[in-house]
């Protein structure tokens, strides 16, 4: 609160958590994370691969909305999703356990 009195605004609060996040490093990304994140890598190889700066945003959003989504239902059902499920904004989509 006192760098928002001071009038910095959230620039400082902004700084230390930047700080705090590199610190965070590659390998300490959690099993389930890193889960995810091959299973988001498995089904965006089987989309259109972009060619040009506005396909490759897309195609980033919709990653990040299937990562988004195997968060939630993980979160709600404590395993990651399977078979044909329907993700908002993306369509369906086929999942399978990702390779150990």
């Amino acid at each position: 609160m006192a760098d928002l009195a001071s009038g910095e605004g959230l620039r400082p609060i902004l700084r230390r958590l930047q700080a705090k996040w590199d610190e965070v490093s590659d390998e300490e990304v959690s099993p389930i994370a890193q889960m995810i994140e091959r299973q988001v890598e498995i089904i965006s190889q089987q989309w259109t691969q972009p060619t040009s700066v506005q396909t490759g945003m897309s195609f980033s959003g919709k990653k990040e909305k299937v990562r988004d989504f195997i968060r939630g239902y993980y979160l709600k059902h404590r395993c990651l999703p399977e078979g044909d499920l329907a993700v908002p904004e993306v369509g369906v989509v086929g999942f399978s356990a990702p390779p150990s």
